[in-house]
């Protein structure tokens, strides 16, 4: 009998629902994976990532290590939410995109702007770089979603995204008599430089 699929089953904290990160492969030949899940505050108010690690394909799995953690900052929290993640087979290294986003008094603004940023894990040294802030759309709301990226055979990243429309005043469009506001699709892309660094537009 083969195992096509498994699940596996995580504990809330405290009341606290779970929240996927993301599952990936981080390694070319061998089954090593890495599961990402955070926890639920309140509807899309999410924090305390942890990172949990499997050498046998998902049968056993480590105990979870905290991730990227949300803390106060002057006028709110800063909160970190929805991953995408794409393990680079031909660099060995994984690439995770994850938007950064003050909560005003820790509440959710949907005006408010939110930052994609980078962070790198080398499987090799077990070790992170330090989360990044690409700058993309300075001063403009840009986010991830738990996407599924890609890479292209011409050696292209591709990471789906979104950010809201904006009014002719510059302000995001909301859809009529509700709070969620009306987003446009993107696709953010990486290419690597001659210095073998990874650059986005």
């Amino acid at each position: 009998m083969k195992v096509l699929s498994a699940e596996r089953f995580r504990s809330h904290m405290k009341g606290r629902p779970v929240v996927n990160g993301f599952l990936s492969y981080i390694h070319a030949r061998e089954p090593h994976l890495m599961l990402c899940t955070g926890f639920e505050d309140y509807s899309d108010g999410y924090d305390d990532f942890e990172l949990s690690l499997s050498r046998d394909n998902g049968r056993t799995w480590s105990a979870s290590q905290p991730w990227l953690r949300g803390r106060p900052v002057q006028g709110g929290r800063l909160r970190y939410a929805e991953p995408a993640a794409l393990f680079d087979e031909d660099t060995g290294k994984l690439i995770v995109l994850v938007d950064e986003n003050l909560y005003p008094n820790d509440k959710l603004d949907t005006d408010s702007v939110c930052k994609v940023m980078q962070t790198i894990y080398n499987p090799a040294t077990g070790s992170w770089t330090p989360p990044q802030d690409l700058a993309l759309t300075p001063g403009r709301y840009l986010a991830m979603s738990f996407y599924f990226p890609i890479k292209t055979s011409q050696g292209q990243l591709l990471f789906p995204a979104m950010r809201p429309l904006l009014d002719a005043q510059g302000k995001p469009i909301h859809y009529q008599g509700c709070w969620a506001t009306a987003d446009e699709s993107l696709t953010v892309i990486g290419e690597y430089g001659a210095d073998g660094e990874l650059y986005w537009q």
